[in-house]
């Protein structure tokens, strides 16, 4: 759900929760939603170019992005389409190759316009704004003012288990704390966990899902 690399980057610790119910649920719910509207959406293309599968794209808000990084064929691409590299992919399978628009042909110009055109994922940020979460902190003192980001493209990262969100946030109340401690006036509002939100140990999570994949792994025929 998060890297150590965000943490290194940003500074803040990162907290993990469970939710189950409430408002924190709901907007989750309604992340999700899209989320699955979005993929039915890149699914369809992906039919009509007799493709198998796709790789997602970009999220929503990301400078320069793409909706679909790729298209899974099965054998060789069609016309307008070209062989992709899967080196920075999941290997698509036997038999099965990436494929994305050739640019120098009529078809595969077409394509690059169709795929623009589709439904960018849905950003984490949108649960951050419907929970209230902010994106930075944002301070100033004798010397003048400033703001720190709460993390990359997306403060909040989620996934879901079994119709149960688990969500990881950075520690903004103790980083409020440190910043006011060292004698900076924070102009960011206070926040703090919604009803239905129950931390957990990023252990605890790790273990959820990892229980989930052999669980599903022994039932698998």
């Amino acid at each position: 759900m998060v890297s150590f690399t965000e943490e290194e980057f940003t500074g803040v610790k990162r907290l993990y929760f469970r939710v189950s119910d409430g408002p924190c649920f709901d907007a989750c719910q309604r992340w999700w939603d899209r989320r699955v509207e979005v993929s039915k959406a890149h699914q369809a293309y992906v039919d009509t170019v007799g493709g198998c599968g796709f790789y997602q794209g970009s999220t929503e808000g990301v400078g320069n992005g793409i909706p679909l990084y790729g298209v899974i064929f099965e054998g060789a691409p069609p016309k307008g389409w070209k062989k992709r590299s899967a080196r920075n992919f999941s290997a698509p399978g036997e038999g099965k190759v990436i494929g994305v628009p050739d640019k120098r042909t009529a078809a595969g110009k077409g394509a690059v316009k169709a795929i623009a055109e589709l439904p960018f994922v849905p950003s984490e940020n949108r649960i951050c704004k419907d929970i209230g979460f902010p994106f930075a902190i944002s301070w100033d003192d004798e010397r003048g003012s400033g703001s720190e980001a709460l993390g990359f493209f997306d403060v909040l990262k989620a996934a879901r288990l079994d119709g149960v969100f688990y969500i990881s946030l950075p520690d903004v109340v103790t980083k409020r704390a440190k910043m006011i401690a060292s004698g900076k006036n924070v102009t960011t509002s206070e926040w703090t966990p919604l009803p239905g939100m129950s931390l957990i140990l990023k252990e605890e999570m790790l273990l959820d899902f990892a229980r989930a994949k052999e669980a599903k792994a022994t039932a698998a025929p």
